[in-house]
């Protein structure tokens, strides 16, 4: 898990602290009160509106002196913390503003987690001798449990060399269980050794809904070490299963709805470049049918949708939906506006893929240093709407 992503789940846990001074519905204010030399001073968090683990810690009622000091974020921090542990205070912002001292934090609170909120009064004018200290629990909205809702390449048959796996999911998920929720087997049900490129930064997409599985690529290419001495990941002719743990939790903390068991068969290895002349290019005909293209092969899925488009005769792009097909092998798309008695343009961007990485110019699994240059490939293909 990443730093960043480690800093969040606490932050989340202070927001909770906060607000749950009593079972509150997410978002009231809940307030801490302290009477210092006749004046009441009040702790609550105040949370956002439209995001209720987004907000700020207020300290209110403190003394123009008192505040003139805690203009100081230095200072700041010394009196106030909020932390999941009581002890590591969590980063954020202090600033002083129309009579308080706020704190906002730096990440979004994480849900149903306890934290630790504190203001010490020691060393200010006019001390108080207990400080104020609540535990703050922001709930997790009521929604339906996340779902796994697809797993890409979707076809029961994928080739030997295939690159990587996309597992989409209905809502946010937490980061930092992937390797631990997702397992490959083998047809005896036994799980495959570190089958994927395991990295600390894991591929999500910046909704997190997203995730990218790298199948080792030193197990794919042949003459690399780790083939040799371990083997390929998937071999030809067998079967496999992918599996998906239903205790992954999404970035509520609540465990997915159901578990997945995708099971495949393994082909032969995709191990030449994509060949446009083979695809079958239908042009629709009046101006509310989409374009139609049929690949010979399946195609990366998260890359169909922005490195095909569809431009005018002047190279302006079309706007309009794209709709991916058949196991990945069809790409159908239809303009926001009726088509218009023209010629237009598909165009074919540089970084298309296959499912086992090979592009318009070059395989994959190519020893650059021995083979020739990458070929020259048009990437402009005309069709004309009647």
């Amino acid at each position: 898990m990443s730093r960043a992503a480690r800093w969040m789940g606490r932050f989340g846990a202070w927001a909770m602290l906060l607000i749950s001074c009593g079972c509150r519905p997410m978002g009231a204010e809940v307030p801490v009160i302290a009477t210092v030399a006749g004046t009441t001073v009040e702790l609550r968090y105040q949370a956002d509106p439209d995001a209720p683990n987004r907000g700020e810690c207020v300290v209110d009622g403190l003394t123009t002196e008192q505040l003139q000091l805690l203009r100081d974020p230095v200072r700041a921090a010394q009196h106030f913390q909020l932390s999941i542990d009581g002890r590591t205070p969590l980063p954020g912002h202090y600033r002083v503003d129309a009579g308080q001292l706020r704190f906002r934090p730096l990440f979004p609170l994480a849900f149903d987690l306890d934290h630790q909120a504190k203001f010490d009064f020691e060393s200010l004018p006019l001390p108080h001798t207990e400080p104020l200290q609540r535990t703050i629990r922001i709930p997790a909205p009521q929604r339906e449990p996340t779902s796994l809702t697809a797993i890409y390449p979707s076809g029961t048959s994928i080739p030997e060399n295939v690159l990587r796996f996309y597992l989409h999911f209905s809502a946010p998920m937490r980061q930092g269980e992937v390797y631990q929720r997702v397992r490959l087997l083998d047809a005896r049900g036994e799980p495959i050794d570190l089958p994927f490129l395991e990295i600390d930064e894991e591929l999500w997409d910046v909704s997190s809904t997203r995730l990218t599985l790298l199948i080792d690529p030193g197990r794919i290419k042949r003459g690399l070490k780790p083939r040799e001495d371990v083997g390929p990941v998937l071999e030809a002719g067998k079967r496999y299963t992918l599996e998906v743990d239903a205790a992954w939790r999404d970035a509520y903390g609540r465990p997915l709805r159901q578990g997945m068991r995708r099971e495949f068969h393994v082909g032969p290895p995709l191990d030449t470049p994509i060949d446009p002349q083979l695809w079958k290019i239908r042009a629709p005909q009046q101006s509310d049918q989409p374009l139609e293209v049929h690949f010979d092969r399946p195609l990366d899925r998260a890359l169909l949708e922005h490195e095909l488009t569809v431009r005018s005769s002047t190279g302006v792009q079309i706007p309009g939906q794209i709709e991916v097909a058949e196991h990945e092998r069809l790409w159908r798309f239809r303009p926001l506006a009726p088509w218009s008695p023209e010629e237009y343009r598909l165009h074919l961007g540089e970084s298309l893929e296959d499912v086992a990485g090979n592009r318009l110019d070059r395989a994959f699994d190519t020893d650059l240093s021995r083979s020739p240059p990458p070929r020259a490939v048009s990437r402009q293909w005309p069709f004309r709407v009647p």
